[in-house]
């Protein structure tokens, strides 16, 4: 061997040794800092947890054991969610390179890796969607085999449940079959997409009838109110709603908001709609209730709109009866949908155009005895309580006064508002 080659060979196994020594170094260096970042994490100290990891990861940028602690030590730090979605594009990269690659990936990186995809999915969970997000990421580079699949799939259901109960139908069923698409050995997801797609195609035609009742109420057309109420194309509304119960719809999703409701009551063919706001899925702010029938005599119509409180009318609003040739209107106070005070107005017979003037006290629905003008006491009929003095104008700047027995009864009100 020549001095030559003597020389080149000695460099070879110095450069070699000292790669060797570095190589220790590092990696002494780097399981100091994973352990001085776990050291921390416990200890509280979040800020001095996410540099040791930080440096852990410099000294070995594919270790997966410092991507889970950082993003751990970034959750407990309250971490700006964006800077955690960063991190896992980086890291999801990483992972999808490892687990395509030739060796694949261990037993032991599978785990660390679906440690940091739940706690970055944990990170992120105040919007469910990014989590989701998150999650199906580590399906997509793990596989379905590995248990972050079942957590995926369970995440996926709560958010699909949210979108059906804000009336997201389309979005529901994108995200079921997503999740079926992602995990097709997963009965319960296969399940999910059907049940999802079923119940959207039922609940959006249950919406489109109640669109179309808002349509019919905003315009005020009560005659076909009282028609689409009584058609067979309602028969689905009556369906879902019973002999007594409701149906409730927000355009903007929830229970809170404005919106329309179909209300049925037993023992009563009084189906009405509401149409107004709701707090909680009751009846609460101003709002409009409308009765509307066809009987023999032609239509049948009562409204109130005004406020409303607990699911019943309370507070001020304004009355309107319609029925017969007759037409009552008048503003009210109600508490609990009975009437309250002392009431005055007027409703017309539109057949002889005669204009008639009530006067009358209600309390808890009830109506009172009033004072009577002596020269009518001896005409009101022994026993009847529930009357009230009326005025008929006749015309021509006279009038006459006399008494009107109610035939609404002891209990007046905002008919069959509730039950």
């Amino acid at each position: 061997m020549s001095k030559k080659t003597k020389k080149i060979g000695t460099f070879i196994v110095m450069t070699t040794m000292l790669a060797g020594l570095t190589a220790c170094s590092q990696e002494a260096k780097f399981e100091k800092q994973l352990e001085l970042g776990a050291e921390s994490l416990n200890a509280g100290e979040y800020e001095t947890a996410i540099t040791a990891f930080e440096t852990a990861i410099t000294l070995n940028t594919s270790s997966l054991e410092g991507y889970a602690g950082l993003v751990a030590a970034m959750n407990l730090n309250d971490t700006d969610p964006e800077e955690i979605k960063e991190l896992v594009k980086e890291v999801n990269d990483i992972i999808r390179k490892m687990s395509s690659s030739e060796t694949g990936m261990t037993a032991e990186e599978i785990e660390m890796a679906e440690e940091f995809y739940m706690e970055a999915a944990n990170a992120v969970s105040a919007d469910a969607k990014a989590e989701l997000e998150v999650l199906e990421n580590g399906v997509e580079a793990l596989g379905e085999e590995t248990s972050i699949a079942s957590v995926y799939v369970e995440k996926a259901d709560e958010l699909i449940q949210n979108y059906l109960s804000e009336n997201k139908y389309e979005e529901a069923v994108a995200q079921a079959e997503k999740v079926a698409e992602n995990v097709p050995s997963d009965i319960y997801a296969q399940e999910l997409a059907t049940v999802v797609t079923e119940k959207a195609q039922t609940e959006q035609e249950l919406i489109d009838l109640m669109l179309a009742a808002i349509d019919i109420i905003e315009a005020e057309d009560w005659q076909s109110l009282a028609d689409y109420t009584e058609s067979d194309e309602l028969a689905a509304i009556k369906e879902r709603v019973g002999d007594a119960g409701s149906y409730i719809y927000l355009p903007d999703g929830g229970n809170t908001g404005m919106g329309i409701g179909y209300y049925s009551f037993e023992g009563c063919e009084c189906d009405q709609w509401y149409y107004g706001y709701y707090v909680d899925g009751m009846r609460s702010g101003a709002g409009g209730w409308y009765w509307a029938a066809n009987y023999s005599e032609g239509l049948y119509l009562e409204t109130y709109y005004g406020e409303w409180s607990e699911d019943a009318p309370n507070g001020t609003g304004y009355k309107y009866y319609e029925y017969a040739g007759y037409v009552e209107e008048c503003a009210v106070t109600v508490e609990n949908g009975l009437l309250e005070g002392i009431y005055s107005h007027d409703f017309v017979d539109s057949k002889t155009g005669t204009v008639y003037t009530s006067y009358y006290e209600a309390v808890d629905g009830e109506y009172v005895e009033v004072e009577v003008e002596d020269w009518l006491k001896d005409d009101v009929p022994e026993g009847r309580y529930c009357y009230c003095i009326v005025y008929i104008d006749h015309g021509d700047g006279t009038e006459s006064a006399q008494w009107l027995h109610t035939t609404y009864g002891a209990k007046y009100g905002i008919s069959h508002f509730r039950e």
